[in-house]
């Protein structure tokens, strides 16, 4: 079988995030918060995590007890 270069995808692209993400496949939104009620994340935070850097990534991972204490108030 002969594949052509372009279909190939260059390892060099390939994309490697180094905080995985929190999604726990709960996804419900507190309506008074915003928060994903499994991941605590916002619903932008949730639909831009791909492209997010990890430094952004790894504020909100640090920032879920806040969040959780939000979410119990």
């Amino acid at each position: 079988m002969h594949m052509r270069q372009s279909s190939l995808v260059q390892p060099e692209r390939l994309s490697v995030m180094s905080i995985a993400s929190p999604c726990v496949d709960i996804c419900k939104f507190d309506d008074k918060t915003g928060f994903c009620i499994g991941c605590m994340r916002t619903r932008d935070e949730c639909k831009s995590w791909k492209k997010m850097k990890d430094r952004h990534r790894k504020k909100i991972i640090e920032d879920r007890p806040k969040r959780e204490r939000k979410l119990k108030k």
